[in-house]
């Protein structure tokens, strides 16, 4: 069983992945000429190029350890719920587990597609 702490802890870790995500975007991404203007296409790919690494670092910590943490939360809000109203906990579950799931799918499509886009060689093999 989870410890109600622990649950508490997995919280403010997750939006903490949220807050660190957007300071970076807004601090040092977008300052770096990460663009989204219509037609900036060519210089972010440019930025995703030159600054892998971080973009991967970026990508890790705002979809890997939030899909860990959410993974806790749900686990433990299950095991204190579940006796008041299982159905509900059941769906209220599901719904966050395919969250979790969903966050580690886009983040493995993301790096592979950093992957492609850095080192071309490296893709192919």
């Amino acid at each position: 069983m989870i410890p109600v702490k622990t649950a508490g802890f997995a919280a403010i870790g997750a939006a903490v992945t949220y807050l660190v995500g957007f300071v970076v975007l807004l601090m040092v991404l977008i300052p770096a000429g990460y663009n989204f203007a219509p037609g900036a296409e060519v210089e972010a790919i440019a930025l995703l190029r030159h600054h892998a690494g971080m973009m991967t670092a970026w990508n890790s910590v705002v979809y890997i350890a939030n899909a860990v943490l959410v993974g806790v939360l749900v686990i433990a809000l299950y095991e204190k719920y579940a006796p008041l109203s299982l159905r509900l906990m059941r769906v209220a579950s599901a719904f966050g587990l395919a969250t979790l799931i969903w966050f580690l799918v886009l983040n493995l499509f993301l790096l592979r597609s950093e992957i492609d886009w850095a080192a071309p060689d490296l893709a192919q093999s």
